[in-house]
């Protein structure tokens, strides 16, 4: 009977562990999801929220930086499967394709964007700054 009970609470374990994990799956994609269309909208400023706040000072565009990243325009904005990293975090590599309003000038920028779970605060957040899209 002890058997019994102890499988039993084992397999709610497992189910309950696979089940956090798809919760925490799922909220990856959304955030990941909504960050991408804020990008892809050049809404710079309101992907702000989606750094760590841990590093957003550091990360935060400041000055004549930041006032360019309004002279771009993204035109093209593709996301590769996230890869789960041993550290607990999740890679994901992003080419976006832009181009300046002044110039006319197109290229394109490859963005490597590292997520981090905050278990307190229970959402992604993203600890690599916004994408390098300026010169």
């Amino acid at each position: 009977m002890k058997i019994k009970l102890l499988l039993l609470a084992l397999v709610a374990l497992l189910v309950a562990g696979c089940g956090q994990k798809a919760t925490r799956d799922r909220s990856l994609d959304l955030t990941q999801k909504s960050y991408g269309k804020l990008i892809r909208w050049n809404e710079f400023e309101r992907a702000l929220k989606f750094l760590d706040p841990e590093t957003t000072g550091s990360l935060t565009p400041k000055g004549v930086e930041w006032e360019r990243y309004s002279q771009i325009k993204i035109s093209g904005y593709q996301d590769a499967p996230p890869v789960a990293e041993t550290d607990g975090t999740v890679l994901t590599v992003v080419k976006i394709e832009l181009y300046n309003i002044h110039t006319l000038k197109e290229r394109t920028v490859i963005d490597r964007q590292i997520w981090r779970y905050d278990e307190k605060a229970e959402n992604w957040f993203l600890t690599t700054g916004l994408p390098k899209l300026v010169e």
